[in-house]
């Protein structure tokens, strides 16, 4: 399950990682979802108005080619290719489903 996952935080205007309450992304949208920041991706007055823009501005993003770095509960870390199928990404983001995902 997944702990913690990087962002960029031009991208989003939720990270802060020095608060509890403003460290949010989600596993919702696939990793490196709107990457290039176009047209909601950087963080402005208009982004944060513009509340529908959230699976632009919440998916967990990298400047890693290809995919996201994550801590695992267990304590390793995975790199999780942008390209991972769905499904196997929202399951490893919760630990309510039971599902067994093998990660690289």
């Amino acid at each position: 399950t997944f702990m913690i996952g990087e962002d960029i935080p031009q991208f989003n205007c939720w990270c802060a990682w020095p608060y509890a309450n403003d460290a949010i992304s989600t596993a919702n949208a696939p990793p490196n979802t709107n990457l290039d920041g176009k047209p909601y991706g950087l963080c402005t007055a208009a982004v944060v108005a513009a509340d529908a823009a959230w699976v632009n501005t919440f998916a967990f993003k990298s400047r890693h080619p290809g995919g996201v770095q994550f801590a695992f509960v267990d304590g390793s870390v995975h790199f999780i290719s942008q390209s991972i199928d769905l499904p196997t990404y929202r399951a490893l983001a919760t630990i309510t489903g039971g599902e067994v995902v093998k990660v690289p």
